[in-house]
């Protein structure tokens, strides 16, 4: 594993992609249920041990998840 490239960290949304090709495997009960070729920043962020939550199509990056109330709202400043 160690001639894998090494995994930048998450940066802020900014919508800037690195060009360096990563491959990530989902793996379910130790099985590879599929592998996918990714840039780097979505590559950090699928291994950055990301919670998934069903939401519908009004919700944007950025926008913060509030667990307790299972709501989701703008980022406060």
């Amino acid at each position: 594993m160690s001639s894998l490239p090494s995994v930048p960290p998450l940066q802020p949304i900014s919508g800037v992609n690195p060009v360096q090709p990563y491959f990530i495997a989902i793996v379910i009960d130790d099985v590879a249920q599929q592998v996918m070729n990714i840039d780097g920043q979505t590559a950090a962020m699928f291994l950055s041990n990301p919670k998934f939550i069903q939401c519908d199509g009004t919700v944007a990056a950025g926008m913060v998840y509030n667990q307790n109330a299972g709501t989701w709202s703008l980022p406060t400043k």
